[in-house]
């Protein structure tokens, strides 16, 4: 069932994009306006009428709000394909497209130009994850009741319920043919299941898709050898489990997930079948950064130093000194987002200020990051993790919650996540730091999960000018210290 579309909510904020783009460019004609698929089943079902796939009035609204003098419309899967190769870097690539239908397609990209399909696969992609992910009760209860839209959240759940027990191997080997009988035999016994066989559930079909994606991309292996490196895009690239799976089965292959892998990249996408961008790797402002974070000022320029090149003792002694560092770094979107390239970096004990400018309710509980090789010092748990990017809730030494008082609320126990060195050198060092300044390798962490409307963008600026220092790609921004005022003598 295709989402409705409102035409007065369609044209007002059409308008207010176009306004915002006005003010930051000045340009109010347009010679050649390109359109992608809003939904995909144009390209996968010739047969379908268009009006099924994108309603009747969408293009001709458009037309009409923007000033532009020629149309081309490009196809979805191939703007997903451009977008993640041209921010990639790389000079020639495989990419693997898996977005929201069940079927992926697969491209061979070389530079300057050339993204040439190279065919279609049935496979694994968003449709069927997100019917599996929505058997599980409490997803399937909230959609029962009316909350419809909950029913996107079911993937989320779904990997969270993948980090909290390992797959169970029996099942595995049952459902890794993807067969249609067995799928649906075993999602029938899901709602009668106890909520740890549930979590096992989920791990065990979470560690299938992950199997079927590789295997897919094992067809391609005598193609990548005279390529330089494999990109997989789309919205399902975001899936963390999915594509931690995949890096770890193509470890001695550059590896690509894009900045914004989903659909908020399609457009500049499109625009790159069109116009290739310059040569060079593109920087992250022209990434498909998620339209969030998109021409907002991170700090007034009155109050920031020139910006220096990226210290990971430098970040590290201002976390420690109690300050809130945003991270936008890289492009490559591989891991959970707790752990990936859009957060704020804290402190444990900073937790209150971050609700504070955030908005965030009081029993939000903000995920920690350890090292892997740390989680058995540190909590009381006994975890035999052979893995990184492992959700899991656990309880903390009376040490660790007398460093941080904060993370006593909800009984001690806090969602972490997990990092080696071989995985993320990066994070990995910035946590080894702060536990040689603290005696503890721990960091709390909180996204720029907000919706762009323009309520939420000043509520983002809020969040922004609140930040102490931020990291973009290579380089620290850090604010000014305020002078103090002399007092005047009194004679």
């Amino acid at each position: 069932m295709l989402p409705t579309i409102d035409e007065k909510i369609f044209d007002e904020e059409w308008n207010l994009a176009l306004n915002e783009l006005r003010k930051y460019t000045n340009v109010t004609k347009f010679d050649l306006a390109v359109i992608c698929d809003l939904f995909l089943h144009i390209e996968f079902n010739k047969n379908l009428p268009k009006s099924e796939a994108v309603p009747v009035w969408f293009a001709p609204a458009l037309m009409k709000i923007i000033p532009a003098k020629k149309w081309i419309e490009v196809p979805h899967y191939l703007s997903h394909a451009a977008h993640a190769f041209y921010t990639s870097g790389l000079p020639s690539s495989l990419i693997v497209v898996m977005d929201g239908m069940d079927t992926a397609a697969i491209f061979e990209a070389r530079k300057p130009n050339s993204i040439q399909l190279l065919g279609y696969r049935n496979a694994l992609a968003g449709g069927r994850y997100m019917r599996i992910a929505t058997v599980f009760p409490e997803i399937e209860n909230a959609i029962s009741k009316g909350q419809s839209h909950l029913s996107f959240l079911a993937p989320n759940f779904m990997m969270y319920y993948s980090g909290l027990k390992n797959s169970n191997q029996q099942i595995f080997e049952s459902l890794k043919s993807m067969s249609r009988p067995k799928m649906l035999k075993f999602i029938t016994k899901i709602s009668r299941m106890k909520p740890n066989e549930q979590q096992e559930a989920a791990s065990t079909f979470q560690e299938v898709f992950g199997y079927q994606a590789t295997r897919l991309i094992q067809e391609f292996q005598e193609k990548i050898k005279s390529l330089n490196g494999l990109i997989v895009t789309g919205g399902f690239a975001a899936n963390y489990p999915l594509n931690s799976y995949i890096a770890r089965n193509f470890k001695d292959i550059p590896f690509y997930v894009p900045f914004a892998p989903g659909d908020s990249a399609v457009a500049l996408g499109a625009a790159w079948i069109i116009q290739p961008p310059m040569s060079k790797p593109i920087g992250v402002q022209y990434s498909g950064l998620r339209p969030k974070l998109q021409n907002l000022q991170l700090f007034p320029n009155q109050i920031i130093c020139q910006p220096q090149v990226v210290n990971i003792e430098v970040i590290a002694d201002l976390i420690v000194q109690g300050a809130l560092v945003g991270i936008i770094r890289e492009r490559n979107e591989v891991g959970p987002v707790p752990l990936g390239h859009q957060v704020i970096l804290f402190s444990p004990n900073q937790e209150r200020k971050v609700k504070e400018i955030t908005g965030l309710p009081w029993f939000v509980a903000f995920p920690i990051i350890l090292p892997l090789d740390s989680v058995n010092d540190l909590t009381h748990n006994e975890f035999n993790l052979v893995k990184s990017y492992r959700t899991l809730e656990v309880n903390f030494t009376n040490k660790v919650l007398e460093k941080y008082p904060s993370m006593k609320s909800h009984r001690g126990r806090r969602p972490v996540y997990t990092v080696q060195k071989q995985d993320d050198n990066w994070l990995h060092s910035l946590l080894q730091t702060v536990g040689r300044l603290t005696t503890f390798p721990i960091l709390s962490s909180s996204t720029f999960t907000l919706d762009p409307t323009p309520y939420e963008i000043n509520k983002i600026k809020l969040v922004l000018n609140n930040l102490d220092a931020m990291v973009l790609e290579d380089k620290l921004y850090t604010k000014k210290k305020k002078k103090k005022k002399k007092k005047k003598k009194i004679d």
